[in-house]
């Protein structure tokens, strides 16, 4: 499990724009290493452009570009296109950085294996730590942007590297968001697995069931069913994103939800909510819960989900962290781009908000 310090990251947070924290940074001392996801979705370039831009006069700028593979995708033709266009503008990008102080890397990791089984996480983890794990000492900061990463390696990749980083070695992650709505469609999904496994339990197979669940709402809910049938926890602690930009949001999700809460007998009084454009108010919520109930149950046995947006799922991740909850997710076999068009989505890039989340490091110390 992940080591952390005693500074909560609820009440020390940084949450800033991209560019202003690294304005005033003194770039030209730092070493950093920026890592980022290769996908359909355009949102993967802004973040890698202003890092180009803002970080060019590091030290040193070590860029990694990961690339996921879906052979499972049904809708494989229309999301390689724009992975190839993505991957267009990522190389016009970095032909243009300065070549004695910046590298620049790809790794390809698969999804799933020639069976059709979900393993990207830990293939993931397995590649990225051969290729790049001895070398993350020689940084000061890493970079991860996961505006294009599917949760589960989202949540593989930034645990290894947190595990990896030495306490006055930073770690921040990265998210573009764009001026327009937009619906990705989901259609298919693996079995249910841990990224973040019970402690009692090397593998995530076997021991104790877990007696409570919380669930981050937002997406699916055939996500949701799915990972409580794997779960089978005793209680369930619905965490419901409001307010948000669209104060319905929260309403529509409850009312998709309310069958499976009633199906499952989960009080009203259970169901709570957290803001919806703050991670740090979700790990606020979630650590409460623990502390509620840790006095007689082991936190091994209280599993966190996060089925909502990017930023949200950030504060699961450091709630998890802080107190060794395993974290339990599902992965969708297809993606499909429904609105805007993605040559309307590429134009909103350009007005791209790319905000720094700081994770962990000197701050926490």
């Amino acid at each position: 499990m992940v080591k952390h310090s005693s500074v909560t990251p609820y009440y020390y947070h940084v949450q800033t724009e991209f560019e202003r924290f690294w304005s005033a940074r003194h770039v030209q001392t730092r070493r950093i290493l920026f890592i980022f996801g290769l996908g359909f979705d355009p949102r993967c370039v802004p973040a890698f452009r202003l890092a180009a831009r803002v970080l060019s006069n590091a030290e040193r700028l070590n860029t990694v570009c990961l690339r996921f593979k879906n052979p499972l995708d049904d809708n494989l033709a229309e999301n390689t296109e724009g992975t190839h266009d993505s991957l267009k503008d990522i190389d016009q990008i970095s032909w243009g950085l300065n070549a004695a102080k910046y590298h620049h890397d790809h790794l390809e990791v698969n999804l799933f294996d020639s069976k059709g089984t979900y393993d990207g996480h830990k293939k993931l983890v397995s590649d990225f730590t051969a290729e790049f794990g001895n070398t993350l000492r020689d940084y000061t900061d890493v970079v991860i942007d996961i505006s294009a990463f599917p949760r589960s390696l989202m949540y593989a990749l930034l645990t290894r590297v947190q595990e990896q980083l030495t306490p006055m070695q930073n770690l921040f992650a990265v998210l573009s968001e764009v001026p327009v709505p937009v619906d990705i469609r989901e259609q298919g999904y693996s079995d249910p697995h841990y990224i973040i496994p019970p402690g009692s339990r090397g593998d995530g197979d076997g021991g104790r069931e877990p007696m409570i669940w919380i669930p981050i709402l937002g997406g699916s809910t055939e996500r949701l069913h799915n990972i409580y049938t794997y779960l089978s926890p005793k209680e369930v602690f619905p965490i419901v994103p409001f307010p948000t930009q669209d104060p319905r949001t929260g309403d529509h999700i409850v009312l998709r939800s309310r069958k499976l809460f009633d199906d499952w007998h989960v009080p009203f009084s259970n169901i709570m909510y957290a803001c919806g454009d703050v991670p740090f108010d979700i790990y606020r919520k979630i650590h409460d819960i623990v502390e509620r109930y840790r006095s007689f149950m082991s936190t091994d046995r209280m599993v966190v989900s996060a089925l909502s947006g990017r930023s949200l799922s950030l504060g699961v991740l450091l709630a998890a962290w802080l107190h060794n909850l395993p974290v339990c997710q599902i992965q969708p076999k297809t993606y499909k781009l429904i609105s805007p068009s993605r040559d309307d989505l590429k134009r909103a890039t350009a007005r791209a908000n790319v905000t720094l989340y700081w994770l962990s490091g000197e701050i926490y110390q």
